[in-house]
């Protein structure tokens, strides 16, 4: 029987994919953030792994990926243009995203160094959010047709956005084990819908 050669590829690169969630779900552990046994730590490892796998093989097949290198499938992931032989195009417009969305993490940066130099109002949190937030939706959705129920697309938006919340909780010594849950919950929750959305769009 003849292996799918993207099904062997993400397989092998699920190997590195599964040691990084462990290290990261380890650490986590291991300064109190969650209180999870070791042979769970292995277990719950999986998880993110299995959703890497999975997000990546449909995803290239839907999109005829054959080059498996990850600066192929970020340049792909990223573009704004059409496809003219394997290479990305980029427009003005994605161009100018890209310029947004790097302002967008400069404010980041600095709402966090004000927020633990000069103890600033976090009232401004909510507005860094939609900032960061909306430029970073601008880059990963920007392409002349836009895929609304693409979960690649969407799981490189949420898991880039919960980098940012995390940083800041961690930054700012705030509890992580609720926003991990609360991820966690709204991650399935956003899975579910978009399954939900591409079943119907399909029939």
């Amino acid at each position: 029987m003849k292996t799918d050669p993207i099904v062997q590829e993400e397989l092998w690169r699920s190997i590195p994919v599964y040691f990084v969630s462990f290290l990261a779900i380890g650490a986590l552990n291991l300064k109190g953030y969650i209180a999870i046994g070791g042979i769970a730590t292995f277990l719950l490892a999986f998880l993110p792994t299995a959703v890497h796998f999975s997000l990546m093989v449909r995803y290239r097949k839907k999109e005829s990926l054959i080059d498996s290198s990850i600066s192929s499938i970020i340049d792909y992931i990223f573009q704004s243009g059409s496809h003219d032989k394997g290479k990305a195009r980029c427009s003005a417009s994605g161009q100018k995203s890209r310029i947004i969305l790097a302002i967008a993490v400069f404010a980041y940066i600095v709402y966090l160094y004000a927020s633990v130099k000069y103890g600033l109002d976090q009232i401004f949190w909510p507005l860094v959010l939609i900032l960061i937030g909306g430029s970073l939706s601008e880059v990963v959705f920007s392409r002349e047709k836009r895929d609304y129920t693409d979960l690649l697309r969407w799981g490189t938006f949420y898991t880039i956005t919960s980098l940012f919340i995390f940083a800041r909780y961690l930054v700012l010594g705030y509890p992580v084990l609720p926003v991990l849950k609360g991820a966690m919950i709204v991650g399935t929750v956003l899975l579910m819908f978009l399954l939900l959305m591409q079943k119907r769009t399909v029939s």
